[in-house]
């Protein structure tokens, strides 16, 4: 059985950031540099995928929202498999009304939100409308696909709901992407991701951002 020990999967990650074993690590490391915190490279996230045998450690870039991820293989020890830049990225379902209160709006929808906000209200800007949203991972860092299929999940039980809810405001999925300009991977929805779409009818609103200096050559 390999070992998930967190401390180790950081040392062999980090070592990868300061003494590059892969070219695609230095030509990335060119041009791009990862945060530091305490004179170590910062890890906002490492994400274990037991199943397919790796572990994606994730390093903030600087001025950037998009991550450099050192991929490790966990057996029979951590050890680098991969380099790649991986988009920042946002997935939230998100409902609001100027005519209806937030109470009315909570009502309809049967399902508990992770955030509200109310017209008029005092909270770093004034909101022109009552609203809530539902958003089940707060972090940047982890694949669009993996956040839309999960709260894809946690809306479908309201289904019926939600329909009643969206006669009277305005409701939709929300997917902010924010990739290096040189690896922009893009969103893939597959046929179960479509179907459910179909069946909670329900808009989704993508916005695609491409930022990041020139790639330079390889060697």
């Amino acid at each position: 059985m390999y070992d998930l020990n967190p401390q180790i999967l950081r040392r062999v990650a980090i070592q990868e950031v300061l003494n590059p074993s892969l070219t695609l690590t230095k030509q990335f490391l060119a041009v791009n540099k990862v945060r530091f915190k305490e004179d170590v490279p910062f890890i906002e996230d490492i994400i274990l995928d037991p199943k397919e045998n790796l572990a994606k450690v994730y390093f903030p870039i600087e001025g950037e929202q998009y991550y450099l991820v050192v991929i490790l293989t966990l057996e029979p020890h951590p050890t680098v498999r991969g380099i790649v830049i991986s988009p920042g990225n946002e997935v939230y379902f998100a409902v609001k009304s100027e005519m209806h209160s937030l109470e009315e709006l909570l009502a309809l929808a049967g399902i508990e939100p992770t955030r509200t906000w109310r017209r008029g209200e005092k909270n770093g800007k004034l909101p022109l409308h009552n609203g809530f949203e539902i958003r089940l991972f707060e972090k940047k860092t982890g694949e669009v696909e993996n956040k839309l299929r999960s709260l894809l999940d946690a809306l479908l039980p309201y289904r019926t709901d939600l329909s009643h809810l969206f006669r009277v405001a305005s409701a939709g999925i929300y997917i902010a992407y924010y990739g290096y300009k040189e690896q922009m991977w893009g969103i893939h929805l597959d046929e179960e991701m479509i179907g459910k779409l179909a069946e909670l009818q329900v808009p989704v609103d993508i916005d695609l951002y491409a930022s990041g200096p020139d790639l330079g050559p390889f060697g």
